[in-house]
């Protein structure tokens, strides 16, 4: 259960960095933010 729920963590954590990373590169805007509140809340 631990192992399961770090893992999730871990991957959301990557998933943040990934879409940092983009976003930057792409000149990220407010609606990138709340996209990625979305696509979190899905992942969750």
């Amino acid at each position: 259960m631990f192992l399961g729920s770090s893992t999730v963590l871990g991957n959301l954590l990557f998933a943040g960095l990934m879409l940092r990373v983009v976003g930057h590169s792409a000149g990220a805007t407010g609606a990138d933010g709340v996209n990625f509140l979305v696509s979190i809340s899905f992942v969750v």
